[in-house]
């Protein structure tokens, strides 16, 4: 069965079987007829599998693609050279192993939390271009997270490095 949706009619996820043939509702075997309003496509198996290769390929272009916006971003920017001054004082001061684990994702947290608040604040710009107090407010607790991740890393190069760099002193 259809889920009744209050002001949208009976709402589907329907399986168009990658063909010209009328899509069908994949919880109740309906073929699509007025009333119903498909909100997710799903392709069959045997669709999908035939996209495959191609399909994981575009998405690896389409991630590259977003590095791309990413890196646009000035404050991914000071993110990426501080990372790169980490990793080379990390082969200055010959950190051991288990402290690259820890340096290499404290990067990639940072990182990918950036890229989230970039994500975010794009959207936010698309669906809300004026300003808004709830659009501040999302856009204020992405940066919140990137924060707290940047904070996190901070302390894990303490932990690495001060004992290394006291020594030197």
């Amino acid at each position: 069965m259809c889920w009744p949706v209050v002001g949208l009619g009976r709402l589907a996820v329907v399986d168009t079987g990658g063909s010209s043939r009328p899509a069908q509702c994949v919880a109740c075997g309906q073929g699509f007829v007025a009333g119903l309003v498909p909100i997710v496509v799903m392709p069959s198996a045997k669709t999908a599998a035939a996209r495959g290769a191609a399909s994981r390929a575009a998405a690896l272009g389409h991630a590259v693609r977003g590095l791309g916006v990413l890196m646009r971003e000035p404050n991914a920017q000071i993110h990426v050279l501080v990372a790169l001054a980490v990793t080379v004082l990390g082969f200055g001061l010959k950190v051991d192993a288990t402290e690259w684990c820890a340096l290499l994702l404290s990067m990639a947290l940072v990182l990918g939390a950036e890229a989230l608040n970039t994500a975010i604040e794009l959207v936010v710009d698309l669906v809300q271009p004026e300003w808004h107090a709830l659009a501040r407010d999302a856009k204020d607790v992405a940066a919140a997270g990137v924060l707290i991740c940047s904070l996190a890393a901070a302390s894990v190069g303490g932990w690495v490095f001060l004992p290394r760099l006291w020594v030197l002193i």
